[in-house]
């Protein structure tokens, strides 16, 4: 199975489910690929999280459980400033509840009964494509940065500062002066490093569907 973490450290798959059955068969499809843990008791999960005391890469959680269900956990640690990419299964999902959980973060539902499988299938599926949202996103902020950089250095050369002072006009975070040309050298080291992280990515999510392919053509055949 793909690996979707650039660290030598695994993503940690967090199961939620009041169905111990069900957590512990999720555990044993998931746990050659991942670090797993399983909760019952979906208000222990919250306040591990809150805690911080597990720090989840995906989260894959039932919507129906008594006390807590799937919806109310997952508003609990969005209210703790805590944003988990989720899976969520469900019997039924109506149109108001289809809404909120999107709200809450949850990027696939699967229908019981649980094919696990499948669900192995969008973990994997899942974790690829928040690795690339983020990858996408750190790009964006890295361009945003040398537009701003670069227009602050218009404006300070045509308006205040002299040509000979350019190196003196960018400061770090703990206020010391930092050469210009290497603080564009790093920029660009670091957008090199994230556009070859986009594409090997991109080719992990190729790769994926490819295999899922294979597997529903073997099924039929």
């Amino acid at each position: 199975m793909l690996k979707v973490t650039m660290e030598s450290e695994r993503p940690l798959v967090v199961l939620v489910d009041d169905e111990k059955d069900i957590t512990e068969l999720l555990f044993e499809e998931l746990k050659g690929d991942y670090d797993v843990l399983q909760f019952n008791n979906p208000q222990k999960f919250v306040e591990a999280v809150r805690n911080k005391t597990i720090k989840p890469a995906i989260l894959v959680i039932d919507l129906k459980m008594p006390v807590l269900n799937g919806l109310q956990t997952l508003k609990q640690i969005n209210e703790a400033s805590v944003h988990i990419p989720t899976v969520m299964f469900s019997g039924y999902l109506d149109k108001d509840d289809a809404i909120s959980a999107l709200e809450l973060g949850v990027i696939h539902i699967i229908e019981k009964p649980v094919d696990i499988e499948v669900v192995h299938e969008v973990v994997n599926d899942s974790l690829i494509d928040w690795e690339l949202m983020k990858t996408r996103q750190d790009i964006r902020d890295l361009t945003k940065q040398v537009k701003e950089i670069y227009s602050s250095l218009r404006l300070a050369v045509t308006n205040y500062v002299a040509p000979e002072m350019m190196d003196k006009i960018f400061v770090d975070d703990n206020g010391k002066n930092e050469n210009f040309d290497l603080l564009l050298d790093t920029l660009e080291e670091k957008l090199e490093f994230l556009l070859k992280e986009e594409n090997l990515l991109a080719k992990m999510k190729q790769t994926q569907y490819r295999q899922a392919l294979e597997k529903q053509a073997q099924r039929v055949s």
